[in-house]
């Protein structure tokens, strides 16, 4: 599904930012994307041509045209604004990224360039030396999801993330026969079955038609060392993701006690999952999977075994199967048909994501990335 009609609003973008022990040069480092990044080929093919493209529309179908006027100068640059919510002084620590970051991706982007940019962060202070870099980074979801922008990292830092690749899996040639018969009844089912269990939430759930204000709020918690989320997998017997998607409800929980919010009994999570066989370079690939969580827990014993049978019946479900065919014949549609239906759909409370951690350390022109935060801004049906 390829679409992005309201590029310009303040939703749908992934980035973050990273810290380089070490004062990037703007110069070589454009020099360095033009030639990791923009240059990239497979054979004939540009991997990366997204990122010198503009989204666009007629007639209300979304296509990508070509920017007549890029250059690379106009997206890898010094981070230069200057509005007091995106203000950085000079110098500045981690602390001014993180106040900065929510509004930073949630800004809008100029409709005649390619809808990202990539911007360094001069005078950074880590460790009480001011000669390093901070690199701050977004792009709108329609040039790419989340796996495409690791392999942009994978060729701009000319490393290999080793980050796991989903494959179909080979089957013998009777049981594909039999899942082909079987598949179809099942997708209705299972779908049948998500769309009234979300559904029945309204209207005390996020719709995708909008955001509940134009606000976008970043938290951020000390690091939580991968060993501590394993040792609670193992303790409890339960799936890695349960440990997080735990530590998720139970937090929910909590803040809306402290604030003296009733809480609600379920929260509806949504999990953007990417494709099999997900093609390299810019792409979107990737199929939703949406489960309902209760959220009437008081021990976290209880919560993380709810929520691994849960995720475990949805490992068994079609419904997304039949959801991304439906998504993918409406993004067919013009936009105002495409918005509505999709809209009746597509219902969370709460939308999870997770970006794997490199497992050896990244470089930049020979200098340290010694560590980095992802983010993803809030989205709308139009993206």
């Amino acid at each position: 599904m390829e679409i992005s009609l309201k590029y310009l609003k303040p939703n749908a973008s992934l980035g973050g930012y990273m810290m380089v022990d070490g004062e990037v040069e703007l110069q070589r480092f454009q020099q360095i994307f033009q030639e990791h990044v923009i240059n990239k080929r497979n054979g004939s093919t540009f991997l990366f041509e997204r990122l010198t493209q503009i989204p666009t529309h007629f007639w209300g179908k979304p296509f990508f045209k070509k920017d007549p006027a890029f250059q690379i100068e106009h997206h890898v640059r010094v981070y230069n604004h200057v509005d007091p919510d995106l203000h950085l002084p000079s110098p500045c620590d981690e602390s001014d990224l993180q106040r900065i970051l929510g509004a930073f991706m949630a800004l809008g982007y100029k409709p005649d360039r390619s809808p990202w940019e990539y911007l360094v962060v001069n005078n950074y202070f880590i460790n009480g030396n001011l000669k390093n870099t901070a690199l701050a980074i977004r792009y709108h979801h329609c040039l790419g999801d989340g796996l495409s922008f690791l392999f942009w990292t994978e060729c701009l830092f000319q490393a290999k993330l080793n980050f796991p690749k989903p494959n179909f899996r080979k089957q013998p040639l009777w049981l594909k026969v039999a899942q082909s018969a079987v598949i179809p009844f099942k997708m209705i089912s299972d779908f049948s079955e998500q769309t009234v269990n979300t559904y029945s939430l309204r209207p005390r759930v996020w719709s995708t038609s909008g955001c509940p204000s134009n606000d976008y709020y970043t938290c951020f918690t000390p690091p939580i060392p991968v060993e501590t989320v394993k040792r609670i997998k193992n303790n409890m017997k339960v799936s890695y993701v349960t440990v997080l998607v735990g530590a998720c409800l139970m937090s929910f929980r909590k803040i809306m006690i402290e604030a003296s919010q009733p809480v609600p009994k379920k929260l509806s999570f949504c999990f953007t999952t990417p494709t099999p066989n997900h093609p390299i370079g810019m792409s979107n690939h990737a199929f939703n999977v949406v489960a309902l969580f209760d959220l009437n827990y008081d021990d976290v014993s209880s919560c993380l075994q709810h929520v691994n049978q849960t995720l475990a019946a949805k490992r068994n479900s079609a419904a997304s199967l039949l959801m991304d065919l439906v998504l993918n014949l409406l993004s067919s549609l013009p936009k105002c048909f495409y918005s509505r239906v999709y809209d009746k759909f597509y219902l969370a409370s709460a939308i999870a994501t997770n970006l794997p951690v490199p497992t050896e350390p990244l470089y930049l022109d020979g200098m340290l990335v010694s560590g980095s935060v992802n983010a993803i801004a809030p989205t709308n049906s139009h993206t």
